[in-house]
């Protein structure tokens, strides 16, 4: 579930899901058109926690794909 969330009009040439990169200011992931920057997520079960957080704990490296 993502608690929190920005949305850009920037350009990429990934599929949607693809994350683009990951930093403590969030987990950058490509939309059908723009880009999401994740800033707070939760997993099922867990509580809600920031992004750098959850990035310190898993390996969410460039062009993985979320969801798939």
């Amino acid at each position: 579930r993502v608690w929190g969330a920005g949305a850009s009009a920037t350009g990429h040439d990934k599929e949607p899901g693809t994350i683009l990169h990951g930093a403590c200011a969030g987990l950058v992931v490509a939309c059908g058109e723009g880009t999401l920057s994740l800033t707070r997520i939760q997993l099922p079960g867990r509580r809600p926690v920031p992004v750098a957080d959850f990035l310190n704990a898993h390996d969410l490296p460039p062009g993985q794909r979320l969801g798939g």
